[in-house]
């Protein structure tokens, strides 16, 4: 058969003046300065050739953009002089990524029938011709040869696609005739392990290209159906992809509904799926691709790596704990024995056969060893709740408090009451920074007692999370499901405003005078005492039962502030401890014990000292305090900010870093910036780690960006004034990408990756970053500055 006659249509004689036309306005956009709709052009020469071709690529957040138009949507395009000579598919999303590829919208906006292709797991590759018969083969964005490239994905896949033709008894001209002719690009895919592993596994007997696309080159998208693909392929002797038809979109939804919950297509793990319709009278392409068990997959490369870098006890995990844990116990024998396989590991070889190793170990596929880790998981949920197989338990008692509240006197009356039960420890008595030395202690604690009393105000949401993930951290010994947490709510039945609670705590700081590690009435005087109390009273934010972090804690007991409530509270933690801590043997006081013990609380006299550093300390960074993201409404929509709400893993308290003093090392001018920013507080009293400052700033939130791992919100701050509305034009942003960090999908992920992300966004275009646009303009934010 010729291959000619599979392609009835021809590339109008219109197309070249829309092309000139296309490829003039690229030029003009390469050369602009906006910041958005802009493409970027890379110039280079065909392999072999000394022909000039140049790469056109886009910023990834601007195909999602409803205020860009681009000029074409084609994700990979190749110009030689005025003329298209590859061009990739229009660039496509996931179910639900978009509103626009929402399952609604696509039922109402397209129409079938549904064309299904297998999606497969390599590098993507253009693959067209000149009129000379020259083959010219290009990766997603590049061709040719490349001194900074490490790994060139076009050259490889050029060579296999040479090696491919000559077995066949064909000429690499022969294909590039044809594809000149035709006016066509053929999209493929490469895998091949021995090249570059991803995630499903392609050896040497499933290794090449798969072809699964012929674009016209022109500026609208226009592609074949995958029966004229498939006939191509096999004529030039591709891989071919898999593919069926669905007539109907519900049919195609409830398939690939039903075919994510194993993963699995005739009988082998996929990625997912690529479905070709029409909208609009034109082709048009989503995907669907799995969650699972890729995420798995993913995870159990990464937990590799973090272990043969950093070490086991720096091994981080996320979805799928249990499952790493196992398969590392499974391969750390196996990187012992063979040395070699760390290196192969670390330069991406062997990963998919060290997976099937512990899957032929396990004598399990990876969908069925996650259906066994969930329901591990709740069984062990339903053994805790049931009380089964379960030692004495440890809790560990956090106070939730402003400064007078009677915390330390109720807890020092509870450890006289108990002194073989209960353990305090003090944030006073602690060196700082204090960060998780705390925690470190009561841990201690807990190895000779069951229970501790973590004694610090915790008065911020952002303190009582920390206070979770450092245990999280630290936590070696004591089964998760043992370790209880209790809230000692000190404000929990009063608000922070009411007159009382002023009247009541100032005048025990000012009866105890210097009698505190901290505050020294006599020695300070009144006026720094009050200081100090407002600026906790001010910051501290009520115990939310329903909210992470405060649903972390198993238990709340809600306390009471008055003249000698102290007392009271140790009498009622008491009776509360004797409900909840049933595995312990707690013995109910007289109040001749109680009140005993309150006493000797009373006389207590500290044994260290501590002082508010002054400003000689070094801030860390300052900060725009953004009170809250609800004016973002837009968010509210995303799936993963629906997962991050879910998992309680959204930021409690949100701002816009402006210098940090990290960044400075070996950069004089955001030194200059930090400094300027240090002026601000030359003349100011540190009495607290986070102080606002006596200025205003006005900011802008100009889109959405995230990953599978962190969420933030890009922002442009647009003033910084002081009290008399005076702008300060010379102290300057010390951070390159200005955002708000709005949540990391786990306590492992740092939510200085933000950085990272913006970073890959702006400089590389990371495909797997998504960007919602919106823009909002916030006024007079408070600035502030954390030591």
């Amino acid at each position: 058969m010729n291959i000619l006659d599979l392609q009835i249509d021809r590339v109008s004689e219109d197309e070249s003046k829309k092309s000139k036309q296309l490829i003039s306005e690229l030029e003009e956009l390469s050369k602009s300065t906006a910041k958005r709709g802009i493409v970027k052009k890379f110039t280079n020469t065909i392999d072999g050739t000394d022909v000039e071709i140049s790469s056109w690529r886009f910023n990834e957040w601007d195909y999602s953009s409803k205020k860009v138009k681009l000029p074409i949507y084609a994700r990979g395009l190749f110009t030689v002089g005025d003329r298209i000579v590859c061009r990739g598919y229009d660039k496509f999303f996931n179910v639900d990524e978009l509103g626009s590829v929402s399952k609604k919208a696509l039922q109402e906006t397209t129409a079938g029938p549904y064309t299904l292709t297998v999606k497969a797991n390599g590098c993507i590759v253009f693959i067209s011709g000149l009129e000379d018969g020259t083959l010219v083969v290009c990766s997603k964005h590049s061709t040719g040869y490349r001194e900074d490239l490490t790994r060139n994905h076009a050259l490889a896949a050029q060579t296999a696609l040479e090696k491919q033709l000559e077995d066949s008894g064909l000429k690499p001209k022969e294909l590039a005739t044809t594809l000149y002719r035709l006016g066509m690009t053929a999209v493929a895919e490469y895998c091949d392990d021995s090249f570059e592993e991803h995630i499903l596994e392609y050896a040497q007997e499933k290794a090449g290209l798969y072809l699964h696309g012929l674009n016209y080159n022109t500026c609208d998208f226009k592609t074949c159906s995958m029966a004229v693909v498939t006939s191509f392929a096999q004529a030039f002797r591709f891989r071919t992809i898999d593919y069926f038809t669905i007539p109907t979109f519900e049919a195609t939804m409830e398939f690939l509904e039903q075919a994510s919950e194993t993963g699995l297509y005739k009988g082998e793990e996929i990625e997912g799926f690529v479905v070709r319709c029409q909208k609009d009278n034109s082709d048009f392409f989503f995907k669907y691709k799995f969650e699972e068990p890729y995420l798995l997959y993913r995870e159990l490369r990464e937990v590799t790596k973090q272990f043969l870098t950093k070490g086991l006890d720096n091994v981080s995990f996320k979805n799928h704990k249990l499952i790493c844990m196992d398969y590392l116990k499974f391969v750390i024998p196996l990187f012992d024995a063979d040395p070699s396989l760390k290196d192969d590991y670390l330069q991406g070889k062997g990963i998919v056969k060290l997976r099937k190793l512990y899957m032929e170990h396990k004598q399990k596929s990876g969908s069925e060893i996650i259906k066994e880790e969930q329901s591990m998981a709740k069984l062990e949920e339903e053994l805790k709740c049931a009380g089964y197989g379960q030692d004495t338990c440890k809790y560990v008692l956090v106070t939730v408090a402003t400064i007078g509240c009677g915390k330390t006197t109720t807890s020092m009356t509870l450890a006289n009451l108990f002194p073989d039960l209960i353990g305090v420890v003090q944030s006073d008595d602690i060196p700082s920074p204090i960060k998780n030395k705390q925690v470190a202690k009561c841990l201690e604690v807990l190895v000779e007692k069951p229970i501790v009393i973590l004694d610090r105000n915790n008065h911020k949401f952002i303190e009582r999370q920390q206070t979770f993930e450092y245990f999280a951290d630290l936590n070696k010994l004591i089964p998760e499901s043992k370790l209880k947490f209790i809230c000692l709510n000190f404000l929990g039945k009063v608000s922070k405003d009411d007159p009382k609670l002023w009247e009541i705590t100032r005048a025990r700081v000012l009866d105890r005078g210097d009698n505190h590690q901290s505050i020294k009435v006599e020695r300070d005087g009144t006026y720094k005492a009050e200081m100090i109390m407002k600026g906790f009273l001010g910051r501290y934010q009520p115990v939310v039962r329903e909210k992470f972090p405060d649903s972390r804690f198993d238990h709340i007991i809600d306390l009471i502030v008055d003249k000698d409530s102290s007392l009271e509270n140790a009498k009622l933690i008491t009776r509360k401890l004797l409900e909840i801590a049933t595995d312990i043997k707690i013995n109910l006081p007289s109040e001749e014990q109680f009140l005993e013990a309150y006493k000797k609380a009373l006389s207590f006299k500290p044994l260290v000292t501590k002082n508010f550093k002054t400003k000689k300390e070094k801030p860390q960074y300052f900060g725009i305090q953004v009170n809250d993201i609800d004016k973002v409404t837009q968010i509210h929509e995303i799936d993963f900010f629906k997962q991050l709400q879910e998992a309680d893993r959204l930021k409690k308290e949100f701002h816009i870093t402006l210098v940090h003093v990290g960044s400075t090392k070996k950069n004089p001018p955001v030194k200059t910036i930090y400094q300027n920013y240090c002026g601000l507080v030359k003349d100011t009293e540190k009495i607290d780690d986070q102080m606002e400052l006596p200025y205003k700033a006005d900011a802008k939130l100009v889109r959405a960006c995230w990953n599978s791992r962190v969420m933030c919100i890009e922002a442009e701050v647009k003033r910084i004034y002081g009290e008399e509305g005076e702008r300060l034009e010379s102290l300057g942003i010390g951070n390159r990408y200005p955002h708000i960090t709005v949540g990391t999908i786990s306590e492992k992920v740092q939510a200085v990756e933000s950085n990272k992300l913006l970073s890959d966004l702006h400089e590389f275009g990371d495909e797997n970053i998504h960007t919602l646009e919106f823009n909002i303009e916030l006024h007079q934010l408070p600035v502030f500055v954390h030591y």
